[in-house]
């Protein structure tokens, strides 16, 4: 009776969390994602060690996907009986890239709800992208723009190498010869 009273006045925060950064999947009783928010699209769009394959989350292993599996599947028995505390609640994903790996954390939806209950969601998948937090701790620290945390975004998730393919099929080294290449009136 405790645990679920504390469970549901942490419920909202652990399934919205306010975290721009953060990916959450929805999940009805037989595992399959029902909804997704935008940062979880643009995680498995990245196809670097998540995926979305026929309404289901996998990852690049067949063990990893086992674990996510099965920590669904603990929450969904969470949520069906609250009285039931959730076993491991979190698994690490890495990433094919060597980029800093996925945290994912299953949660019992226990508070139903008319959004709850059209959709049949019982169990949410966060998807804590440690790289995404990280910048934004650095944005809010040193007080960098949407546009600049924009390009600290692109130039960790890979822009690097768009960058030197680009300086090699323009023939240059430099950025000072990148800009000339490109705009050769405005660089003076």
């Amino acid at each position: 009776e405790v645990f679920s009273q504390v469970y549901a006045a942490l419920e909202p925060h652990l399934l919205q969390g306010g975290e721009e950064d953060v990916g959450i999947v929805y999940l009805d009783a037989e595992r399959r994602s029902v909804l997704a928010n935008d940062q979880a699209r643009r995680i498995f769009a990245g196809m670097d060690g998540l995926y979305h394959r026929s309404g289901t989350v996998a990852a690049g292993g067949w063990e990893e996907t086992q674990a996510i599996g099965k920590l669904i599947t603990n929450a969904i028995a969470s949520a069906r009986d609250p009285q039931r505390l959730p076993s491991r609640s979190e698994v690490t994903i890495a990433r094919p890239s060597g980029r800093a790996p996925y945290m994912l954390q299953a949660v019992p939806v226990i508070i139903r709800n008319r959004f709850t209950d059209e959709n049949g969601i019982v169990a949410a998948l966060r998807i804590v992208d440690q790289e995404e937090q990280d910048l934004s701790a650095t944005s809010q620290t040193y007080r960098l723009t949407a546009a600049e945390t924009r390009l600290a975004h692109y130039l960790i998730s890979g822009m690097r190498t768009q960058q030197r393919g680009l300086y090699r099929k323009l023939g240059v080294s430099r950025h000072f010869d990148l800009l000339m290449r490109l705009a050769p009136t405005r660089v003076k």
